[in-house]
């Protein structure tokens, strides 16, 4: 599965034993801050409260439920220029405290090939930042863990969409099952490792194609294991999945459930800012750190703009808003 942001939308499916259901946003726990509601949403900190930075636009997986091949048709894009990071990472510094770094947005970031270094360089500039991480295990060898447990590492997230061989491939079909299913198995048994990550959890989305019966024997190895379980719904990432679409077009849009304009800021591998993971296609641009500070951008008027249009504001509303399931109407 490629790495998004913000989860998919609650499952309407009982919840198999021991899992948790989050309201659906890109953690278990609230996203950091408060999520604003409808029109009474406050203002944005000085800072972002969290930054989620594609460090490598690729992904390996081939996820049905995702947008992927469509938007990077043979693969196309690249890896954010290791100077880039290092100032976005460094403007970090002063705000740390209570700040989540997301090295990832809309792919899969172990397949960054200077992946190890990023992490590196979060834990010299920002140790008290918070850190999350998500992958679909296929590249979570010991060696990858080894870099992964140095820490500072708050939450790393499996993204499992099936338990079988049958049905894993048919949802991750560029992944092999054998690989995923013998890292999971050396990743529960590797006690230094687990001792440095703050939360693990192995992500499951209710779709379809996915059999409940493999919704519990997922929950039952996570209770078996100790790690958290979470069963979300599927979103069609504001109708970038074309295939499974569920047709959403709000009217109005007062708001955002997961505040993500107000709190968060969503960088894309060349820099670009766009207004969150949900715009693939990156219909709202809010910035360019190739030229700007995150302060800039987090603070100028464009991006004032379009929070008072998500809002509800009288400003013409974002049409990826419009179309996600995210989105709060009156």
């Amino acid at each position: 599965m490629i790495s998004f942001g913000v989860s998919a939308g609650p499952s309407t499916r009982p919840s198999p034993g021991p899992s948790t259901r989050p309201s659906p946003g890109s953690s278990a726990r609230p996203s950091p801050g408060s999520s604003p509601g409808p029109s009474s949403s406050p203002g944005p900190s000085a800072f972002p409260l969290a930054l989620e930075i594609q460090t490598t636009t690729a992904c390996n997986s081939g996820c049905v439920i995702c947008p992927h091949h469509e938007v990077r048709p043979g693969g196309t894009g690249g890896d954010m220029d290791e100077t880039l990071f290092a100032r976005i990472i460094g403007e970090c510094a002063p705000h740390q405290s209570g700040l989540r770094i997301i090295p990832y947005l809309n792919a899969e970031p172990l397949m960054d090939p200077w992946f190890p270094h990023r992490l590196e360089l979060i834990r010299s500039l920002c140790p008290r930042a918070e850190v999350e991480v998500s992958t679909n295990v296929s590249l979570l060898n010991e060696k990858v863990r080894r870099e992964l447990g140095k820490g500072p590492l708050r939450e790393l997230r499996l993204s499992v969409f099936g338990f079988t061989p049958g049905t894993h491939k048919k949802m991750m079909p560029g992944l092999d099952w054998p690989v995923v299913r013998r890292h999971l198995n050396d990743l529960v048994a590797d006690k230094p490792f687990r001792a440095g990550v703050g939360e693990i959890s192995l992500v499951m989305i209710d779709h379809p194609w996915v059999p409940e019966s493999e919704t519990r024997m997922a929950a039952d190895f996570c209770a078996e294991h100790g790690l958290r379980f979470h069963l979300w719904g599927f979103l069609d990432r504001a109708g970038n999945v074309r295939r499974f679409s569920h047709l959403t077009r709000h009217e109005r849009v007062v708001g955002c459930r997961q505040g993500r304009p107000f709190e968060r800021l969503h960088i894309r591998h060349d820099g670009i800012v766009i207004l969150c993971c949900q715009d693939w296609r990156s219909t709202v641009v809010l910035g360019d750190l190739r030229r700007q500070s995150v302060a800039e951008v987090w603070r100028s008027a464009e991006y004032e703009r379009v929070r008072e249009a998500v809002r509800g504001g009288e400003e013409p509303q974002p049409e990826v808003c419009r179309r996600c399931q995210l989105a709060v109407t009156p």
